[in-house]
């Protein structure tokens, strides 16, 4: 019973004290940073991990705009 009560305060205490982002826009196809693909681009090769900043890619995705429509 204990248990219960200390998990909805501290539930509530969260809830409360948690920032709020003011202002927040949805992100635009503008703001990723898509990989591309290149004909005659130079191939990495890789020995061990590493990151790849900048891959080559032939296809990412179905990057489009579609508007959110809801009727009430």
């Amino acid at each position: 019973m204990w248990n219960i009560i200390l998990l909805v305060i501290s539930m509530a205490i969260s809830n409360a004290s948690r920032t709020r982002p003011q202002n927040a826009k949805p992100a635009e196809l503008k703001d990723f940073k898509v990989p591309t693909a290149e004909d005659g681009r130079v191939i990495q090769v890789l020995v061990g991990t590493r990151l790849i900043t900048s891959p080559n890619w032939v296809w990412y995705g179905d990057l489009r705009v579609t508007p959110i429509r809801k009727s009430v």
